[in-house]
């Protein structure tokens, strides 16, 4: 690790750079605080272990022009000092240091010092790699659901197409039917044609708005209630008891929203007239089926 060590004693310098490099550390001396403030911002030292007495800057401006910098990397501080007071270590702390070895120092004492500044400094390391990793997931999920709704939007736009044009054209053939003469069989199975239709493309833009929302909302759940009838039985609420019997056994099996589409067919043309009238638009288009 490369330790910055800030003290204009000689002898102080000395000592501290024999002990830290015994440690196994890379020392780098300052005789003053001026020296030492250059030093540090122009390299990179996570251990700066300061006299707190300099001429020029002493150690307490040191720490405070260290914090006021807004590096990523943190720098562990500690004060030498012969103050052993704690309003004096409390101000120390209030300026940004860190720890503090009383002069003179022992050998054993800087050697605990420096190894919680060790501790410190990796749990700090380990936290950047933590953030940085956090921030990264955060931008890949940014990315993955803008993609998805985009890839929703477009879902959304074909739905709406694929949804409502084939239960048109179911409503405008039934449309259709009610124009010629029919009996009170089919002029029934007609109307719950197109009251369960409507029905439908009603659920449907329901579905569909709440797809394009970002939550649920109460009314859609009274619609789905009633989806649900209109599904379940291929008719809509409305349908008396007595007309239910009068249908085509298949509209009442329906037990999906797709399968209420499937028995119109054979519906419909249960509804052609008996004469087989072939210049018929509407009997042309069934049999074409």
């Amino acid at each position: 690790m490369n330790i910055l060590i800030a003290d204009d004693d000689d002898i102080s310098r000395l000592l501290l750079r024999s002990a830290l490099t015994k440690l196994g550390h890379s020392v780098i001396e300052a005789g003053n605080g001026r020296e030492a403030w250059d030093t540090w911002y122009g390299g990179g030292f996570p251990l700066v272990i300061s006299d707190w007495m300099m001429p020029g800057l002493d150690g307490l401006d040191i720490c405070r022009r260290i914090r006021a910098e807004p590096r990523a990397v943190y720098t562990y501080i500690v004060l030498l000092t012969s103050r052993e007071g704690k309003v004096d270590q409390l101000e120390g702390m209030k300026a940004g240091a860190d720890d503090f070895i009383t002069k003179p120092f022992e050998k054993d004492a800087l050697t605990a010092r420096v190894r919680v500044a060790e501790r410190i400094l990796m749990l700090h390391a380990n936290l950047r790699a933590a953030n940085a990793d956090l921030e990264r997931r955060v931008d890949e999920r940014t990315t993955e659901l803008a993609t998805a709704l985009r890839a929703k939007e477009q879902f959304l736009s074909r739905a709406s197409h694929e949804l409502r044009t084939p239960m048109n054209h179911v409503l405008g053939f039934a449309q259709l039917l009610e124009r010629d003469p029919l009996t009170s069989s089919q002029a029934v199975g007609v109307k719950h044609i197109l009251t369960s239709g409507h029905h439908l493309l009603r659920l449907i833009d329901q579905i569909l708005e709440v797809a394009e929302s970002s939550s649920m909302d109460s009314g859609f759940l009274g619609a789905r209630k009633i989806g649900k009838e209109v599904v379940a039985s291929g008719l809509s609420p409305e349908i008396r008891e007595d007309e239910r019997r009068s249908l085509p056994v298949g509209i009442l099996s329906n037990t999906d929203a797709v399968s209420t589409l499937l028995p119109l067919e054979p519906v419909i043309r249960s509804f052609i007239p008996k004469s087989g009238d072939a210049a018929s638009s509407r009997d042309r288009f069934i049999r074409g089926r």
